[in-house]
Protein backbone atom coordinates (compact mmCIF):
# COMPACT_ATOMS: atom_id res chain seq x y z
CA UNK A 1 0.00 0.00 0.00
CA UNK A 2 3.11 1.99 -0.33
CA UNK A 3 3.03 5.24 -2.23
CA UNK A 4 5.21 5.32 -5.45
CA UNK A 5 5.54 9.23 -4.46
CA UNK A 6 8.88 10.72 -3.19
CA UNK A 7 8.39 13.14 -0.33
CA UNK A 8 10.66 16.17 0.15
CA UNK A 9 12.76 15.49 3.04
CA UNK A 10 13.58 19.03 4.76
CA UNK A 11 15.61 19.34 7.37
CA UNK A 12 14.91 22.18 10.30
CA UNK A 13 17.78 23.96 12.21
CA UNK A 14 19.92 21.70 14.21
CA UNK A 15 19.24 21.01 17.79
CA UNK A 16 21.35 22.21 21.20
CA UNK A 17 22.47 19.60 23.34
CA UNK A 18 22.08 21.54 25.92
CA UNK A 19 20.54 24.89 27.78
CA UNK A 20 17.66 26.13 29.74
CA UNK A 21 13.99 25.60 28.89
CA UNK A 22 13.59 29.08 28.92
CA UNK A 23 15.56 30.25 26.18
CA UNK A 24 16.02 29.36 22.19
CA UNK A 25 17.80 26.82 21.53
CA UNK A 26 21.06 27.30 19.15
CA UNK A 27 24.31 25.14 18.62
CA UNK A 28 25.12 21.59 17.48
CA UNK A 29 24.86 18.34 18.94
CA UNK A 30 27.27 15.82 18.20
CA UNK A 31 25.49 12.81 19.69
CA UNK A 32 22.67 11.41 18.00
CA UNK A 33 19.14 11.80 19.73
CA UNK A 34 17.10 8.61 19.91
CA UNK A 35 12.87 8.70 20.15
CA UNK A 36 11.02 6.02 20.90
CA UNK A 37 7.93 6.48 19.25
CA UNK A 38 4.19 4.63 20.42
CA UNK A 39 2.24 4.03 16.99
CA UNK A 40 -1.47 2.45 17.99
CA UNK A 41 -1.65 -0.11 15.21
CA UNK A 42 -0.77 -4.08 14.50
CA UNK A 43 2.78 -4.53 13.57
CA UNK A 44 1.48 -6.06 10.23
CA UNK A 45 -0.36 -4.35 7.81
CA UNK A 46 -0.26 -1.43 5.30
CA UNK A 47 -0.09 0.99 8.12
CA UNK A 48 2.62 -0.40 9.70
CA UNK A 49 4.48 -0.87 6.47
CA UNK A 50 3.81 2.95 5.33
CA UNK A 51 4.38 4.44 9.00
CA UNK A 52 7.90 2.42 8.84
CA UNK A 53 8.51 4.10 5.37
CA UNK A 54 7.99 7.27 6.52
CA UNK A 55 10.23 6.92 10.17
CA UNK A 56 12.93 5.62 7.85
CA UNK A 57 12.69 8.64 5.69
CA UNK A 58 13.27 11.07 8.71
CA UNK A 59 15.63 9.13 9.94
CA UNK A 60 17.76 9.35 6.26
CA UNK A 61 16.93 12.98 6.69
CA UNK A 62 17.93 13.60 10.29
CA UNK A 63 21.20 11.49 11.19
CA UNK A 64 21.42 13.45 14.59
CA UNK A 65 17.83 12.00 15.94
CA UNK A 66 17.05 8.37 15.21
CA UNK A 67 13.18 7.40 15.65
CA UNK A 68 11.97 3.67 16.71
CA UNK A 69 8.66 3.13 16.06
CA UNK A 70 6.45 0.26 18.22
CA UNK A 71 3.09 -0.94 17.09
CA UNK A 72 1.27 -1.47 20.04
CA UNK A 73 -2.19 -2.69 19.00
CA UNK A 74 -5.15 -0.74 18.80
CA UNK A 75 -6.18 2.68 20.47
CA UNK A 76 -7.14 1.26 23.73
CA UNK A 77 -3.80 -1.01 23.67
CA UNK A 78 -2.20 1.98 23.15
CA UNK A 79 -3.34 3.42 26.06
CA UNK A 80 -2.75 1.17 28.26
CA UNK A 81 1.02 0.55 27.44
CA UNK A 82 1.66 3.93 28.09
CA UNK A 83 -0.02 4.21 31.17
CA UNK A 84 1.93 1.37 32.17
CA UNK A 85 5.26 3.28 30.95
CA UNK A 86 3.94 6.43 32.10
CA UNK A 87 3.52 5.34 35.82
CA UNK A 88 6.32 3.43 35.43
CA UNK A 89 8.89 6.41 35.12
CA UNK A 90 10.11 5.35 31.50
CA UNK A 91 7.49 7.05 29.07
CA UNK A 92 8.14 6.51 25.05
CA UNK A 93 9.22 10.39 23.87
CA UNK A 94 6.36 10.47 21.27
CA UNK A 95 2.79 9.31 20.65
CA UNK A 96 -0.28 9.28 19.34
CA UNK A 97 -3.39 9.47 21.04
CA UNK A 98 -6.91 9.51 20.58
CA UNK A 99 -9.09 12.78 21.92
CA UNK A 100 -10.74 11.09 24.51
CA UNK A 101 -6.72 9.64 25.54
CA UNK A 102 -5.33 13.08 25.64
CA UNK A 103 -7.79 13.42 28.58
CA UNK A 104 -6.56 10.69 29.95
CA UNK A 105 -2.64 11.47 29.72
CA UNK A 106 -3.67 15.11 31.38
CA UNK A 107 -5.26 13.80 33.90
CA UNK A 108 -1.69 11.97 34.35
CA UNK A 109 0.01 15.57 33.58
CA UNK A 110 1.80 13.28 31.32
CA UNK A 111 2.05 15.86 27.91
CA UNK A 112 4.02 18.55 27.24
CA UNK A 113 2.39 21.48 25.62
CA UNK A 114 4.14 22.25 22.14
CA UNK A 115 2.94 25.56 21.63
CA UNK A 116 5.10 26.20 24.72
CA UNK A 117 7.73 24.17 23.44
CA UNK A 118 7.51 25.65 20.23
CA UNK A 119 8.34 28.55 21.77
CA UNK A 120 11.70 27.78 23.09
CA UNK A 121 12.97 26.17 20.03
CA UNK A 122 13.78 27.37 17.06
CA UNK A 123 11.19 24.90 15.27
CA UNK A 124 8.77 26.82 13.80
CA UNK A 125 5.00 24.99 14.29
CA UNK A 126 2.33 26.22 11.50
CA UNK A 127 -0.32 25.60 14.29
CA UNK A 128 -2.64 28.23 12.06
CA UNK A 129 -2.52 25.94 8.80
CA UNK A 130 -4.11 22.76 10.37
CA UNK A 131 -7.64 22.80 10.39
CA UNK A 132 -9.30 24.29 13.49
CA UNK A 133 -11.75 21.68 14.08
CA UNK A 134 -8.81 19.17 14.34
CA UNK A 135 -6.38 21.47 16.19
CA UNK A 136 -8.89 22.97 18.90
CA UNK A 137 -9.71 19.65 19.99
CA UNK A 138 -5.92 19.20 21.17
CA UNK A 139 -6.32 22.61 23.06
CA UNK A 140 -6.90 22.96 27.03
CA UNK A 141 -6.83 25.63 29.61
CA UNK A 142 -4.42 27.31 26.83
CA UNK A 143 -2.21 24.71 25.88
CA UNK A 144 -2.01 23.30 22.48
CA UNK A 145 -1.60 19.41 23.62
CA UNK A 146 -1.07 17.74 20.02
CA UNK A 147 -0.63 17.67 16.34
CA UNK A 148 -3.37 16.81 14.44
CA UNK A 149 -1.93 13.43 12.33
CA UNK A 150 -4.21 10.96 10.81
CA UNK A 151 -8.19 12.15 11.49
CA UNK A 152 -11.13 10.86 10.25
CA UNK A 153 -14.79 10.36 10.27
CA UNK A 154 -16.93 7.08 10.45
CA UNK A 155 -18.29 6.26 6.63
CA UNK A 156 -20.81 3.91 5.46
CA UNK A 157 -18.81 1.49 2.93
CA UNK A 158 -21.22 -0.20 0.34
CA UNK A 159 -21.15 -2.78 -2.69
CA UNK A 160 -22.35 -0.70 -5.32
CA UNK A 161 -22.48 -3.27 -7.93
CA UNK A 162 -24.19 -5.83 -5.39
CA UNK A 163 -26.91 -3.16 -4.41
CA UNK A 164 -27.40 -2.32 -7.97
CA UNK A 165 -28.07 -6.10 -9.16
CA UNK A 166 -31.08 -6.20 -6.34
CA UNK A 167 -32.26 -2.67 -8.02
CA UNK A 168 -31.08 -0.45 -4.96
CA UNK A 169 -29.07 2.61 -7.06
CA UNK A 170 -28.52 5.05 -4.31
CA UNK A 171 -26.70 4.74 -1.08
CA UNK A 172 -28.59 4.39 1.88
CA UNK A 173 -29.15 7.52 3.49
CA UNK A 174 -31.44 6.48 6.57
CA UNK A 175 -31.77 4.12 8.83
CA UNK A 176 -34.29 2.21 7.56
CA UNK A 177 -32.61 2.31 4.14
CA UNK A 178 -30.01 -0.13 5.68
CA UNK A 179 -32.47 -2.63 6.53
CA UNK A 180 -34.04 -2.29 3.41
CA UNK A 181 -31.03 -2.79 1.48
CA UNK A 182 -29.69 -5.18 3.61
CA UNK A 183 -32.56 -7.30 3.47
CA UNK A 184 -32.79 -7.28 -0.25
CA UNK A 185 -29.34 -8.20 -0.66
CA UNK A 186 -29.85 -11.71 1.48
CA UNK A 187 -32.94 -12.15 -0.03
CA UNK A 188 -31.56 -12.53 -3.33
CA UNK A 189 -27.81 -13.98 -2.03
CA UNK A 190 -25.56 -11.40 -3.13
CA UNK A 191 -24.19 -11.50 0.42
CA UNK A 192 -24.19 -13.66 3.45
CA UNK A 193 -24.87 -10.86 5.33
CA UNK A 194 -26.46 -7.03 4.60
CA UNK A 195 -24.58 -5.05 7.15
CA UNK A 196 -22.04 -5.57 9.51
CA UNK A 197 -21.64 -2.26 11.83
CA UNK A 198 -18.56 -3.11 14.42
CA UNK A 199 -18.96 -3.42 18.35
CA UNK A 200 -16.83 -0.41 18.94
CA UNK A 201 -18.41 2.82 21.01
CA UNK A 202 -16.83 5.26 18.12
CA UNK A 203 -19.00 3.87 16.08
CA UNK A 204 -22.05 3.66 18.19
CA UNK A 205 -21.52 7.24 18.89
CA UNK A 206 -22.30 8.43 15.48
CA UNK A 207 -25.84 6.37 16.02
CA UNK A 208 -26.64 8.37 18.86
CA UNK A 209 -25.58 11.65 17.31
CA UNK A 210 -28.12 10.73 14.75
CA UNK A 211 -30.88 9.53 17.32
CA UNK A 212 -30.74 13.31 18.52
CA UNK A 213 -28.18 12.25 21.30
CA UNK A 214 -24.43 13.25 21.35
CA UNK A 215 -23.08 10.70 24.58
CA UNK A 216 -20.91 14.19 25.31
CA UNK A 217 -22.08 16.29 28.24
CA UNK A 218 -21.44 19.75 28.36
CA UNK A 219 -18.49 19.26 30.59
CA UNK A 220 -15.73 16.30 31.09
CA UNK A 221 -17.28 14.84 34.32
CA UNK A 222 -20.50 14.03 32.81
CA UNK A 223 -21.02 12.06 29.80
CA UNK A 224 -25.21 11.16 28.04
CA UNK A 225 -25.18 7.28 28.68
CA UNK A 226 -28.92 6.92 29.71
CA UNK A 227 -30.98 8.62 27.54
CA UNK A 228 -33.91 7.75 25.52
CA UNK A 229 -31.74 8.60 22.06
CA UNK A 230 -29.15 6.46 23.29
CA UNK A 231 -31.49 3.88 24.09
CA UNK A 232 -32.68 3.95 20.51
CA UNK A 233 -29.29 3.83 19.23
CA UNK A 234 -28.23 0.82 21.04
CA UNK A 235 -32.00 -1.22 20.23
CA UNK A 236 -31.73 -0.18 16.18
CA UNK A 237 -27.80 -1.92 16.69
CA UNK A 238 -29.67 -5.04 18.29
CA UNK A 239 -32.17 -5.31 16.15
CA UNK A 240 -30.07 -5.33 12.96
CA UNK A 241 -29.61 -9.42 13.96
CA UNK A 242 -32.07 -10.21 16.54
CA UNK A 243 -35.34 -8.05 14.61
CA UNK A 244 -34.44 -7.62 11.06
CA UNK A 245 -31.79 -10.70 10.69
CA UNK A 246 -29.68 -8.54 8.45
CA UNK A 247 -25.98 -8.57 10.70
CA UNK A 248 -24.76 -11.27 12.26
CA UNK A 249 -25.76 -11.83 15.91
CA UNK A 250 -23.52 -10.90 18.72
CA UNK A 251 -20.16 -8.82 18.77
CA UNK A 252 -18.37 -8.23 15.71
CA UNK A 253 -14.74 -7.43 15.58
CA UNK A 254 -14.11 -3.87 14.30
CA UNK A 255 -10.59 -5.59 12.75
CA UNK A 256 -12.45 -8.64 11.22
CA UNK A 257 -15.36 -6.76 9.78
CA UNK A 258 -13.20 -5.02 7.30
CA UNK A 259 -12.05 -7.62 5.44
CA UNK A 260 -15.34 -9.60 5.64
CA UNK A 261 -16.71 -6.37 3.60
CA UNK A 262 -14.15 -6.67 0.61
CA UNK A 263 -14.13 -10.44 0.83
CA UNK A 264 -17.63 -9.45 -1.04
CA UNK A 265 -19.21 -11.32 2.04
CA UNK A 266 -21.10 -8.32 3.43
CA UNK A 267 -22.92 -5.69 1.47
CA UNK A 268 -22.75 -2.52 3.84
CA UNK A 269 -20.16 -1.86 6.52
CA UNK A 270 -19.62 1.47 9.10
CA UNK A 271 -15.91 1.91 9.44
CA UNK A 272 -13.70 4.39 9.45
CA UNK A 273 -12.68 6.74 6.48
CA UNK A 274 -8.71 5.94 7.61
CA UNK A 275 -9.06 2.67 6.19
CA UNK A 276 -10.64 3.51 2.86
CA UNK A 277 -7.53 3.04 0.53
CA UNK A 278 -7.23 -0.07 1.16
CA UNK A 279 -10.65 -1.38 1.53
CA UNK A 280 -11.09 -0.18 -2.16
CA UNK A 281 -7.97 -1.61 -3.25
CA UNK A 282 -8.16 -4.81 -1.52
CA UNK A 283 -12.28 -4.80 -2.94
CA UNK A 284 -13.12 -6.46 -6.27
CA UNK A 285 -16.47 -4.75 -6.70
CA UNK A 286 -17.18 -0.95 -7.26
CA UNK A 287 -17.03 0.43 -3.43
CA UNK A 288 -19.83 3.49 -2.41
CA UNK A 289 -18.98 5.53 0.18
CA UNK A 290 -21.57 8.07 2.28
CA UNK A 291 -22.71 9.49 5.15
CA UNK A 292 -23.66 7.58 8.17
CA UNK A 293 -27.43 6.98 7.39
CA UNK A 294 -29.53 9.44 9.88
CA UNK A 295 -32.67 8.72 11.82
CA UNK A 296 -33.13 12.27 13.37
CA UNK A 297 -30.36 13.94 11.47
CA UNK A 298 -26.88 12.99 10.01
CA UNK A 299 -23.68 12.80 12.61
CA UNK A 300 -20.52 10.97 13.20
CA UNK A 301 -17.79 11.51 15.80
CA UNK A 302 -14.01 12.98 15.19
CA UNK A 303 -11.79 9.99 14.99
CA UNK A 304 -8.44 9.11 14.50
CA UNK A 305 -5.12 10.60 16.28
CA UNK A 306 -2.95 13.04 17.17
CA UNK A 307 0.63 13.13 17.91
CA UNK A 308 2.20 13.99 20.94
CA UNK A 309 4.86 14.52 23.15
CA UNK A 310 5.35 13.25 26.91
CA UNK A 311 6.35 15.67 29.49
CA UNK A 312 8.83 13.68 31.80
CA UNK A 313 11.36 13.09 29.11
CA UNK A 314 15.02 15.17 28.63
CA UNK A 315 15.15 18.62 27.10
CA UNK A 316 17.15 17.23 24.49
CA UNK A 317 14.64 14.74 23.39
CA UNK A 318 11.67 16.88 23.64
CA UNK A 319 13.52 19.22 20.96
CA UNK A 320 13.92 16.48 19.08
CA UNK A 321 10.43 14.97 19.15
CA UNK A 322 9.21 18.38 17.95
CA UNK A 323 11.35 17.77 14.80
CA UNK A 324 10.06 14.98 14.36
CA UNK A 325 6.73 16.62 14.67
CA UNK A 326 7.01 18.91 12.32
CA UNK A 327 8.26 16.72 10.07
CA UNK A 328 5.86 14.50 9.87
CA UNK A 329 3.01 16.63 9.76
CA UNK A 330 4.49 19.06 6.57
CA UNK A 331 2.13 18.84 3.96
CA UNK A 332 4.14 16.50 1.81
CA UNK A 333 4.32 13.56 4.49
CA UNK A 334 0.85 14.50 5.08
CA UNK A 335 -0.13 14.09 1.65
CA UNK A 336 1.50 10.56 1.52
CA UNK A 337 0.00 9.10 4.40
CA UNK A 338 -3.28 10.36 4.04
CA UNK A 339 -3.16 8.66 0.06
CA UNK A 340 -1.84 5.65 1.81
CA UNK A 341 -4.55 5.15 4.36
CA UNK A 342 -7.31 7.34 3.28
CA UNK A 343 -7.07 9.46 6.56
CA UNK A 344 -8.75 13.09 6.18
CA UNK A 345 -6.06 15.72 5.66
CA UNK A 346 -5.05 16.95 8.81
CA UNK A 347 -3.77 20.72 6.98
CA UNK A 348 -4.95 22.73 4.48
CA UNK A 349 -1.41 22.69 2.75
CA UNK A 350 -2.41 18.94 1.70
CA UNK A 351 -5.17 19.84 -0.25
CA UNK A 352 -2.96 22.08 -2.54
CA UNK A 353 -0.34 19.08 -3.07
CA UNK A 354 -0.11 17.44 -6.94
CA UNK A 355 -0.39 13.97 -5.13
CA UNK A 356 -3.29 14.44 -3.11
CA UNK A 357 -5.55 16.20 -6.16
CA UNK A 358 -3.97 13.53 -7.83
CA UNK A 359 -5.35 10.67 -5.55
CA UNK A 360 -9.01 12.19 -5.25
CA UNK A 361 -8.96 11.92 -9.38
CA UNK A 362 -8.79 8.38 -8.82
CA UNK A 363 -10.59 7.53 -5.78
CA UNK A 364 -13.51 10.66 -5.22
CA UNK A 365 -15.01 8.29 -2.40
CA UNK A 366 -12.35 10.25 -0.08
CA UNK A 367 -14.51 13.47 -0.29
CA UNK A 368 -16.86 11.79 1.67
CA UNK A 369 -14.91 11.56 5.23
CA UNK A 370 -14.17 15.71 4.39
CA UNK A 371 -17.80 16.61 3.27
CA UNK A 372 -19.23 15.11 6.36
CA UNK A 373 -17.34 16.87 8.84
CA UNK A 374 -19.99 19.31 8.62
CA UNK A 375 -22.20 16.98 10.76
CA UNK A 376 -19.10 16.00 12.93
CA UNK A 377 -18.73 16.10 17.00
CA UNK A 378 -15.34 15.86 19.01
CA UNK A 379 -15.67 11.91 19.56
CA UNK A 380 -16.25 10.59 23.61
CA UNK A 381 -14.16 12.57 25.97
CA UNK A 382 -14.44 12.50 29.56
CA UNK A 383 -11.66 12.47 32.51
CA UNK A 384 -10.62 8.49 32.67
CA UNK A 385 -11.79 8.04 29.29
CA UNK A 386 -10.37 4.31 29.37
CA UNK A 387 -12.81 3.29 32.17
CA UNK A 388 -15.67 5.36 31.35
CA UNK A 389 -15.02 4.23 27.51
CA UNK A 390 -14.94 0.53 29.15
CA UNK A 391 -18.11 0.68 30.83
CA UNK A 392 -19.74 1.87 27.65
CA UNK A 393 -18.12 -0.79 25.95
CA UNK A 394 -19.09 -3.73 28.33
CA UNK A 395 -22.95 -2.17 27.97
CA UNK A 396 -22.70 -2.59 24.28
CA UNK A 397 -21.08 -6.16 24.14
CA UNK A 398 -23.90 -7.09 26.82
CA UNK A 399 -26.90 -5.80 24.93
CA UNK A 400 -25.58 -7.37 20.88
CA UNK A 401 -25.02 -10.59 22.78
CA UNK A 402 -28.78 -10.95 23.91
CA UNK A 403 -27.71 -10.82 27.82
CA UNK A 404 -28.93 -7.57 28.63
CA UNK A 405 -31.83 -5.22 27.20
CA UNK A 406 -29.97 -1.89 25.77
CA UNK A 407 -31.87 -0.20 28.54
CA UNK A 408 -30.52 -1.67 31.11
CA UNK A 409 -27.55 -2.16 29.71
CA UNK A 410 -26.67 1.69 29.18
CA UNK A 411 -28.37 1.89 32.78
CA UNK A 412 -25.78 -0.20 34.22
CA UNK A 413 -23.00 2.01 32.18
CA UNK A 414 -23.87 5.01 33.66
CA UNK A 415 -23.91 4.27 36.57
CA UNK A 416 -20.18 2.82 36.46
CA UNK A 417 -19.24 6.35 34.61
CA UNK A 418 -21.20 8.04 37.12
CA UNK A 419 -18.90 6.58 39.39
CA UNK A 420 -15.66 7.06 38.23
CA UNK A 421 -16.49 10.39 37.06
CA UNK A 422 -17.42 11.47 40.32
CA UNK A 423 -14.13 12.50 41.58
CA UNK A 424 -13.79 14.77 39.09
CA UNK A 425 -16.70 17.09 39.82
Amino acid sequence: MLSSMSAALLTVPALSACGSSGSKSSGTSNSTVELSFFYPVEAAGPLATTMTALVNDFNKAHPKIQVKPSFTGDYATNLTKLLTTVKGGNPPDVAILSLGDQLTMLDQKALQPLNELADETDISIPFDDFYPAFLDETKQDGATYGLPFQRSACILYYNADALNAVGVTAAPATWDDVVSAGTKLMAKKQVQWGVQFPTGIWQYQGLAIEAGQDLNASDLSHVNFNTPAAVTALQWLVDLSAKYGVSPKGVIDGLVAPTAFTGGKVGILYNTSGSLTSVIQQSKFKVGTAFMPKKEAYGSPTGGGNLYILKDIPTERKRAALTFLEWMTQPAQGARWSVASGYIPARKAIVSTDEWKAFLQKYPQANTATDELQYAVPSLRSHASNEVGSALLDAMQAAVSGKASAASALSTAQKKADSILAQYR
